[in-house]
């Protein structure tokens, strides 16, 4: 909703008119001015017609005056500030490239476990390496 349908900026004096588009006012008076009839216009989003002349309220009954309405009415965005989304932005960053201290502490054990399983293959192969050697030279005495 932030941005024209017309130009694809970012809104710049938002209005809008009865369908519910929102447009630059700019944008939405060239386009009006642009167009075919000077009294009626059609929506640049959806087509939909509009009046583009308001009546003269001195020459209207009183009674019928709190009944019109401008078609096109000034519209007030919160449009959030682009500093405090782009701290959002880097926090969220910092969050995804930081690890958890669950994370460094899984990390941790899993080299401690690493080292360990270094250590037991190692005296696995060696106490191999022992056993095969008593073997050859108990086998000669067996028979």
């Amino acid at each position: 909703m932030s941005d024209c349908g017309i130009c694809l900026e970012t809104l710049k004096k938002p209005v809008s008119i009865p369908c519910g588009h929102v447009h630059c006012e700019e944008c939405l008076r060239s386009h009006i001015v642009n167009g075919k009839d000077a009294f009626i216009s059609t929506c640049p989003t959806c087509q939909q017609t509009f009046h583009t002349a308001i009546p003269d309220l001195a020459a209207m009954p009183e009674k019928y005056q709190g009944f019109i309405q401008s078609s096109i009415r000034q519209v007030f965005i919160d449009i959030p500030s682009i500093s405090r989304l782009t701290k959002e932005i880097n926090s969220l960053k910092f969050q995804v490239n930081t690890p958890s201290k669950e994370n460094e502490v899984l990390i941790a054990r899993n080299e401690r476990s690493l080292v360990k399983f270094e250590e037991l293959s190692s005296n696995y192969n060696k106490l191999r390496g022992e056993h095969g050697f008593l073997m050859s030279k108990l086998t000669p005495h067996m028979f």
